[in-house]
């Protein structure tokens, strides 16, 4: 597991308990990818959490939506979660 994924794994353990135990018992060759599945659904959902107005939510949204086209500017290495 290389330390994207460990990044993932803690962000799983503090925000979605559940789905972190349910990641330790995949098979370790599955593990990293979905912890970074279940870790995107945990940043998406705390969106709501951490803006107060619509407009920076959907800048959030946005910059994800873009990530994952390719289209962002930067680089997906920049976020743990985007990288694993």
């Amino acid at each position: 597991m290389n330390e994207n994924e460990a990044h993932c794994l803690a962000l799983l353990r503090e925000a979605d308990r559940d789905r972190y135990l349910s990641v330790l018992y995949a098979p370790e060759d599955r593990r990293g990818g979905l912890a970074a599945l279940y870790a995107f659904n945990a940043e998406i959902a705390r969106i709501r959490e951490l803006v107060h107005e619509p407009l920076p939510g959907e800048v959030r949204l946005q910059w994800w939506r873009d990530l994952i086209k390719g289209e962002a500017r930067g680089s997906a290495e920049a976020h743990p979660v985007a990288a694993a």
